[in-house]
């Protein structure tokens, strides 16, 4: 694969990886009073 896709990939991966991390913030801050996903 060329380096572009491999770039394209990496920063996909990388924006996954935030997303995931910020559900699982979520789980656990559950019994919170807020967080991200419950807006």
């Amino acid at each position: 694969m060329s380096g572009r896709e491999a770039h394209k990939s990496q920063s996909y991966t990388q924006a996954q990886l935030k997303s995931l991390l910020l559900h699982e913030v979520c789980r656990k801050e559950e019994a919170s009073t807020w967080h991200p996903c419950r807006r």
